[in-house]
């Protein structure tokens, strides 16, 4: 839990918790700390009976962080954002959610940005085994609608739910190409998210993914989600007569 006027969780795994009775707490990870920073974290297979179960994140700054496979029964699964938090390049991936309306990402603020991210596979049951939607990765509160044209940019939604034009703007629905039954969430070479995200210095330059790559690329190219795909020089021929 980071709160008060700052506070650092940088290259960390918070995994496996759970929250089966009592109040309504995240089982993962909560940050209402307007300077708070939250970079290249894990946040897997946490699950909550009561409320959020990957991320409730109400202010500060998030970068790089992968939040997958976490369950709820109350609420959204992946991550719930409000206030003023930045959410940016982060990868939002096979959570779930039994109720609550959300499996991945939930918008409840007019002040949250997110950018550069990938948000897929996310699912909400009506019961178990009984899917309401294989993709059901996106939710906004319905007064958020303008804010989140303006905020909510350059992202990747799955190929199953894309976002509504009404609401949203500059965001890729697709396919990422990774492969979550391995828990591998880099990018293929022929993926949408691939050399496609915004590059801005103070996230990117110097900076590493959540795996330690480096975040761009000689060409200042930087990808979609929290998992760069290292930089392949072109191979060379050399043929001799």
């Amino acid at each position: 839990y980071i709160t008060g006027t700052g506070g650092l969780l940088a290259d960390c795994a918070v995994t496996g918790n759970v929250r089966r009775t009592g109040v309504q707490v995240v089982s993962g990870v909560k940050m209402d700390s307007a300077f708070g920073r939250m970079e290249r974290c894990l946040v897997t297979d946490n699950f909550s009976s009561q409320s959020r179960a990957g991320g409730e994140l109400n202010a500060g700054f998030v970068k790089d962080c992968i939040f997958a496979r976490n369950g709820t029964a109350n609420g959204p699964g992946g991550v719930s954002l409000g206030g003023g938090v930045s959410l940016i390049n982060c990868t939002i991936a096979d959570n779930y959610a039994t109720s609550g309306g959300v499996g991945g990402l939930y918008y409840g603020s007019n002040a949250a940005r997110v950018t550069n991210c990938v948000v897929s596979g996310n699912v909400l049951w009506q019961s178990e085994g009984d899917p309401i939607a294989s993709e059901y990765s996106f939710n906004l509160q319905s007064w958020e609608y303008a804010a989140a044209r303006e905020r909510v940019v350059h992202n990747c939604f799955g190929a199953g739910d894309p976002p509504s034009s009404d609401y949203t703007s500059d965001n890729i629905a697709g396919d990422p190409q990774f492969d979550p039954k391995k828990g591998d969430y880099r990018l293929l070479t022929t993926s949408p998210c691939h050399n496609t995200g915004i590059y801005h210095a103070p996230w990117h330059e110097g900076q590493k993914d959540v795996y330690g790559h480096a975040r761009v690329d000689r060409k200042l190219l930087v990808d979609l989600g929290a998992v760069e795909r290292p930089y392949a020089p072109p191979a060379t021929t050399l043929v001799l007569r």
